[in-house]
């Protein structure tokens, strides 16, 4: 690349640099990808991935407080009064 800009200069000069990077010149633009629609579907994934590693946190929480009131209520087996529980969260 740093060999293209170089000559692309002592050809040109400054003007030379202008010209955009990437594929040559005469190349098809259905073969040139489209990087717009690329970036978006890489946003997408992105965002995707964002929500399952919030949902598999939320998953966590849950499956933990679920065994927690599972545990709590195995222990309240008694004489039928109330039992007292900690606050949860506490």
């Amino acid at each position: 690349m740093l060999y293209r800009w170089r000559d692309a200069y002592r050809k040109d000069g400054v003007a030379g640099l202008g010209r955009p990077l990437g594929r040559p010149p005469g190349v098809p633009a259905a073969a040139r990808p489209n990087t717009d629609s690329e970036s978006a579907a890489a946003r997408r994934i992105a965002e995707l991935e964002r929500k399952i590693g919030q949902q598999s946190l939320d998953l966590d929480f849950l499956r933990r407080a679920f065994t927690r009131v599972k545990e709590l209520r195995q222990k309240n087996t008694g004489s039928g009064a109330t039992a007292s529980t900690e606050r949860f969260g506490a």
